[in-house]
């Protein structure tokens, strides 16, 4: 059996692989055109439906990100087995800056990966394998380490593997709304500090009997 650092080594080069066999086929499929200088008019067959294409930056950015996440969480898991983890800091609460139209976000709809990249299924069940079925074996590592459960988080929602119960955050805490002021009460119309004129009572009775009340 590999160990945890083998297995997520494997699956983020699965991963990568994936990405690159992806672009690589993009690169190559091109819509075919008749080049002989036939009089007829030619139209492309159209499109099938599917998720809204990303730009190629996009994967690239994948690709990095994922590199990324493994060489932290191998840091952290070296760090874990020698005893030398730093101790987690609360970091107080920033308000996030805007970020401009022209910063590349990745997707954060679940299994966003999936369905853009067929070619990750291999990643994905290993991942799977590893927080499902290795669970138990991952637990005192995510326990000590915090910071691999947010490593985890997103290569979980990316791939489409629902997060198991040591990964999930809890629930955050909402503040108590404050409470609504109680509505005015409706003057009656045998209010005697209401000063009626002699025709607007049997008016507004017979608008209420008309229309009904609010």
């Amino acid at each position: 059996m590999r160990s945890i650092t083998d297995h997520l080594t494997l699956l983020v080069d699965l991963l990568k692989r994936a990405i690159g066999v992806h672009l690589d086929r993009q690169a190559r499929l091109r819509p075919h055109v008749p080049t002989m200088g036939l009089a007829i008019d030619y139209t492309p067959a159209p499109t099938p439906p599917g998720p809204t294409p990303l730009p190629q930056q996009a994967y690239e950015l994948l690709w990095h990100r994922a590199q990324r996440i493994a060489h932290r969480f191998l840091a952290l898991f070296a760090r874990w087995q020698s005893n030398t983890l730093p101790t987690p800091r609360i970091r107080p609460k920033t308000t996030r800056k805007p970020t401009t139209g022209t910063t590349l976000r990745l997707p954060r709809a679940f299994g966003w990966a999936n369905h853009r990249l067929p070619e990750a299924a291999p990643a994905a069940g290993y991942l799977e394998d590893l927080v499902v079925n290795r669970a138990a074996e991952l637990r005192p590592f995510l326990q000590a380490a915090p910071q691999a459960g947010r490593l985890l988080r997103p290569l979980c929602t990316a791939l489409g593997i629902p997060l198991p119960p040591d990964l999930r955050l809890p629930p955050r805490l909402r503040k108590p709304r404050a409470p609504k002021p109680p509505k005015p009460r409706r003057p009656s119309l045998n209010d005697p500090g209401l000063r009626w004129r002699p025709w607007e009572r049997p008016a507004i009775r017979a608008f209420h009997k008309k229309f009904g009340r609010d």
